[in-house]
């Protein structure tokens, strides 16, 4: 199936944020009728997203152009958002990733009265000329527009609650936004500050996501800093600006810089995806796609700042003597209670096949866990993975999770034992907590 410019890059940021798992582009309902533009399925949250490239014409009267440009990029988007959404509700059975419908989609639709929906339609073909009229690219948000939108300006209440991204947003968005809780924590915060009936004007959704991001630099959450925002005739005003003071900002450049590490953890993710949809994995290949959806999305649900954490972790080891292996360990900063175990094997001998190296990994791995479970009792559960060390020619890796009710007399007697005998985290007493936020 072939895309426009604006449809691609749209399938390249949600797969950057999202990662291949978890997003579909361009799934259909029935052969040949489309569902949606990019769909994004993780556990409860569900993405639905129209993106429209619609050139504005600048050759006609202001007022006629605005009125044909929105109404086709932005209620044509609106209306097959809705539909879409009404489709997953009533038939959620009935989504399929290609055009034929012929390959059914992989995740499970969460049910109607579980589902947090996000709404998102991107509106693309207005930005220069929303630059000439009133100065910046975005549009204009106010929360008091419905369908009857003045010129160069959109609502947010249709009545459902849309997220009306322009093309400068849409960058802004994703460029800050890489991971899918920042995201979706992002869309939610968003939606709950402006869906009451106080009136907000928004010079550009790209300055509303500097603000928020702005908003702190420590380690507490980001939030809607509607406090802050000027009152201008009694309309709480976001102005225009602030996206390029963020973006030129030594606060911008240095979390930019500061995350590259943390990317590890993305392929980590996709790579194990990738090789169980290839049918490469030795072990645990036999498992249906609804158990490795279901562990890997642990993983994906941390926010950049956790995966920086995490990444840091591993980066204590991975370059270490490659004779041996090497264990260290994290706390989600996300999730307290959930504890990573990184183990990097060593070199291996080349007689060794990969179908015994992943048998003795995955034994491994499952020892390391048992012994943290007792050496920090208050983990309530830990996700342990397994990789090479940067000097191996291997690929393998691998993944277990234990609970933490899995405790029990039998696996403290294991534990104590490989502790003592085989030296298993003996020297281990603390783990990795950074408390930053970037």
């Amino acid at each position: 199936m072939s895309f426009n410019k604006s449809e691609e890059r749209l399938g390249e940021l949600t797969r950057r944020t999202f990662l291949s798992m978890w997003t579909y582009q361009s799934p259909h309902y029935a052969k040949g009728k489309e569902l949606c533009d990019a769909l994004v399925v993780f556990g409860n949250d569900v993405i639905i997203m129209s993106d429209k490239l619609i050139n504005f014409d600048d050759q006609a009267n202001k007022s006629v152009a605005w009125e044909r440009w929105y109404r086709k990029a932005v209620a044509g988007s609106i209306r097959q958002l809705r539909g879409a959404f009404n489709q997953l509700v009533k038939f959620p059975e009935r989504i399929f990733c290609d055009v034929h419908a012929s390959s059914p989609f992989p995740l499970v639709i969460p049910k109607p009265e579980n589902m947090r929906v996000h709404l998102i339609a991107v509106a693309n073909g207005c930005d220069d000329a929303h630059l000439r009229s009133l100065g910046y690219p975005g549009l204009c948000i106010d929360t008091h527009c419905d369908n009857d939108s003045p010129f160069m300006s959109v609502g947010v209440k249709y009545p459902e609650f849309v997220h009306v991204f322009s093309t400068a947003a849409l960058e802004a968005i994703f460029n800050c936004f890489d991971t899918t809780r920042d995201l979706i924590d992002y869309l939610a915060r968003k939606q709950e500050a402006l869906n009451g009936e106080e009136r907000f004007l928004i010079h550009g959704e790209e300055n509303l996501v500097a603000a928020y991001v702005m908003s702190q630099s420590g380690n507490s959450d980001f939030y809607i800093p509607s406090d802050d925002f000027p009152i201008e005739n009694g309309v709480k005003t976001v102005p225009a600006g602030l996206w390029d003071l963020y973006a030129k900002s030594p606060l911008r450049e240095k979390r930019d810089k500061i995350r590259i590490s943390s990317y590890v953890v993305d392929d980590l993710i996709d790579h194990m995806a990738e090789e169980y949809n290839s049918g490469s994995l030795i072990i645990g290949q036999d498992q249906p796609f609804s158990y490795h959806e279901k562990f890997l999305r642990i993983m994906a649900s941390e926010s950049r700042l956790s995966r920086q954490i995490m990444s840091k972790t591993l980066q204590g080891i991975i370059y270490e003597d490659s004779s041996t292996f090497w264990c260290n360990i994290s706390e989600s900063k996300d999730v307290p209670g959930l504890m990573y175990l990184w183990l990097v094997y060593p070199v291996v001998p080349e007689h060794i096949t990969d179908e015994d190296l992943e048998i003795m990994l995955t034994v491994h791995l499952s020892q390391y866990i048992t012994v943290a479970l007792y050496k920090f009792p208050h983990a309530t559960s830990i996700f342990g993975i397994c990789l090479p060390n940067h000097a191996s020619n291997r690929r393998s890796r691998g993944f277990q999770f234990f609970s933490g009710e899995s405790r029990c007399d039998e696996m403290k007697k294991d534990a104590d034992k490989l502790e003592q005998e085989q030296g298993i985290l003996n020297n281990i007493e603390t783990y990795n907590f950074i408390s930053q936020r970037l």
